[in-house]
């Protein structure tokens, strides 16, 4: 993406008034180098979630929480003449925390405590209308296991992570593993949670 605004130093040294500031300016100085691309900072996004889980169970995990998303370079700005080229970041390190009720804890079907921490690596692109996708590892609790899983997000508004969780013996067996989350601009375009707006 070009965005159209003169740089700081070519704007300087044509309010000098100066032959060769003028030339700058206007982009027409011989053998002119452009500047190194700056370095703007991380981008990093944060946003409320809540949830459906099903961890080898057909009975939900419903919880609430949050995801932090921060890329793994800064984004960049680079000039041309009077242009600037930014280049921003499109590989993030996805980290989110949630915590809420199971309806089959330790799968005799029993009501109690879930929650979860999920690490991993995402790529965003351009709405398709997939906007983020990666893998992630996830460790709940209620019940208790790891599951390794494909996420993807949906226009920055649905994410969906479907995987295989590995259980603790004494919580059950095995299984697939699904969970959906509903992200603040969804529930904000729905009209569901106008704080968020």
């Amino acid at each position: 993406m070009r965005i159209a605004r003169g740089s700081h130093w070519t704007r300087r040294l044509a309010s000098a008034g100066t032959l060769s500031g003028l030339l700058l300016a206007a982009g027409a100085l011989p053998g002119q180098v452009p500047p190194p691309p700056i370095e703007s900072g991380h981008t990093w996004r944060t946003l409320p979630t809540f949830g459906l889980a099903f961890p080898a169970r057909w009975r939900p995990s419903v919880t609430a929480g949050g995801l932090v998303q921060v890329s793994l370079r800064p984004e960049r700005e680079s000039s041309e003449g009077r242009m600037t080229a930014v280049d921003p970041p499109t590989w993030y390190l996805h980290t989110m925390g949630t915590a809420g009720l199971s309806f089959d804890e330790d799968g005799d079907g029993d009501v109690g405590l879930a929650a979860s921490v999920t690490l991993g690596l995402v790529r965003r692109v351009d709405p398709t209308p997939i906007s983020t996708a990666g893998f992630v590892a996830e460790g709940r609790w209620g019940p208790k296991g790891i599951a390794p899983a494909v996420r993807v997000e949906i226009l920055d508004n649905l994410g969906a992570q479907i995987g295989w969780i590995f259980i603790d013996d004494e919580d059950g067996d095995d299984g697939l593993f699904v969970s959906i989350d509903a992200m603040r601009g969804l529930l904000a375009d729905l009209g569901l949670w106008p704080f968020f707006r």
